[in-house]
């Protein structure tokens, strides 16, 4: 996400991916996915063997069950899939491509429902970032760069607390988009304007980093891993301390424009 200043302030946003958490679940759930495909010793044929095999993966269960529970339709088609491909023996690897899909397809179709989520969901939205984000920032720093630049970190084995906020992180976006599908609270979605930006560099500033160096982290330019994490970090905590309505407004528009 790159806030341009043209010399007339912050006069817009120009979004790429990584620097939200919206715009990172689908692939942090292409990781955790990945891990409850491969403990499967096969795929199954029915639905109900599906069902079980999601609900009982101790790594990704509970993220299921938080699909089950707040849109049980996207559930049932996500296994209904992986039966039908367990029936047409597709191998493992397609099955686990064709679930990401299905879980990528579903974020997406929901995002307007997280746009209008109350104050106190997008809240443990948040804070669920900031703690996954911490526990990247403890495991590997690159990893967590990844995260700032690409939207996505990849790793074959994941600590168990980066597993368990991983996880808690994704719930909390269907938890939330849920809550704004039950409980919209009307929410105008407007683009940022000039004083979260300057906000947002403020914070970044107290944080200890200079014009240049938040300038080169909003237009993602290489720099040291540990610094671009550091400054992500610096960057989410500055977003989570706007004021609730900007704080809000600054999730609901990056999720449903990017």
């Amino acid at each position: 996400m790159s806030y341009i200043d043209e010399g007339r302030g912050y006069r817009g946003m120009k979004y790429g991916a990584g620097a939200l958490g919206a715009v990172a679940v689908i692939a942090l759930g292409r990781m955790a996915l990945m891990g409850a495909a491969h403990s499967l010793p096969s795929t199954p044929t029915s639905p109900i063997g599906a069902e079980r095999a999601l609900l009982d993966d101790k790594a990704v269960g509970s993220l299921f069950a938080t699909i089950k529970r707040t849109y049980p339709d996207e559930f049932e088609s996500m296994k209904n899939d992986i039966a039908r491909r367990g029936q047409a023996f597709e191998a493992n690897d397609e099955v686990r491509s064709a679930l990401v899909a299905d879980l990528a397809g579903a974020e997406q179709r929901h995002r307007g429902d997280m746009a209008q989520a109350p104050h106190q969901a997008l809240v443990n939205y948040r804070e669920a970032e900031i703690a996954m984000v911490e526990a990247l920032q403890s495991t590997d720093p690159s990893l967590c760069a990844d995260y700032f630049t690409t939207g996505a970190f990849r790793t074959a084995t994941p600590p168990p607390l980066l597993r368990s906020r991983n996880i808690d992180f994704q719930q909390q976006v269907w938890t939330a988009a849920a809550a704004g599908r039950d409980s919209p609270v009307g929410r105008k979605i407007d683009k940022p304007g000039p004083a979260v930006g300057r906000a947002l560099f403020a914070g970044m500033a107290a944080a200890g980093y200079d014009q240049k160096q938040v300038d080169a982290f909003f237009h993602k330019q290489p720099a040291p891993a540990a610094q671009q994490c550091a400054m992500g970090l610096a960057f989410l905590r500055t977003i989570d301390s706007l004021p609730a309505d900007k704080a809000d407004g600054f999730v609901a528009y990056a999720v449903t424009h990017i």
